[in-house]
């Protein structure tokens, strides 16, 4: 292995040190696959959302696990994905597929 290549291998173990120590329960660190993160760009990019009320309702031509959608400024009640409708939960932790999650002052209700 080169000199630099070791270097940034180096420098990787030592963000990964750092993350774990920050984040022991890996309930803000999610590591993907380069294929992941190109899926999760593209239903990002397709993704439309109408506000109904208190409520959002997303059209997700490509759905992906774990898509997040940061939302401020309107109180929202409830999250609907290609009309179904999704439980809220209230950690990092629970949150996965089927699930939403408010952080602050948009807490689902």
């Amino acid at each position: 292995m080169s000199d630099l290549r070791r270097r940034g291998f180096n420098t990787l173990k030592t963000v990964v040190k750092r993350l774990q120590v920050r984040d022991p329960h890996d309930e803000q660190t999610r590591w993907r696959t380069v294929s992941e993160i190109t899926n999760y760009t593209c239903a990002g990019a397709l993704s439309t959302f109408e506000l109904r009320g208190k409520e959002i309702h997303l059209d997700l031509p490509v759905v992906v696990p774990e898509f997040t959608l940061r939302i401020s400024g309107t109180d929202v009640r409830g999250v609907s994905v290609n009309e179904s409708v999704l439980t809220p939960v209230s950690t990092r932790r629970a949150f996965a597929s089927g699930r939403a999650r408010a952080s602050g002052r948009n807490q689902a209700r």
